[in-house]
């Protein structure tokens, strides 16, 4: 199966125009989101559970793994 999903949940306001239900409004539109947040900061914990309690159940979080630990720079000059 292939599920489609946006990097982010609040970049799109034609999806989710309201800022205050950016997420629970993306999540009406799609059943995945890549947690783009995770690369710069790992989340914290009251984050991720607001973020599970304002989309449904079934819904998944996709997150990008913490950018320290992988090889890729944030910008260009960074190596």
């Amino acid at each position: 199966m292939i599920t489609i999903g946006l990097t982010g949940w609040s970049d799109h306001e034609t999806i989710a125009p309201d800022q205050k239900r950016k997420l629970p409004d993306y999540a009406g539109h799609f059943p995945v989101v890549e947690l783009d947040t995770s690369f710069y900061a790992i989340p914290s914990e009251k984050n991720v559970q607001r973020w599970v309690a304002l989309t449904p159940e079934e819904f998944q979080f996709i997150p990008k793994a913490y950018g320290p630990m992988t090889t890729h720079a944030r910008r260009p000059d960074e190596t």
